[in-house]
């Protein structure tokens, strides 16, 4: 889903953001994939839903 960087390295994170900026296909894809994510994961219903399974367990 994304590009991971070294900690504390800002000339990793440069360079990845580099590769960001050069690669438009890459970006979309990340794009479309973090949309898919996040749909998921912050759904209301899906939300409810596992709130409601651990009342009831």
């Amino acid at each position: 889903m994304g590009l991971i960087c070294k900690n504390e390295d800002s000339h990793d994170m440069a360079e990845k953001l580099e590769i960001l900026t050069l690669d438009k296909c890459l970006r979309n894809l990340m794009e479309k994939n973090a949309r898919c994510c996040a749909e998921e994961r912050f759904d209301r219903r899906n939300s409810y839903k596992e709130i409601i399974e651990s009342i009831e367990n």
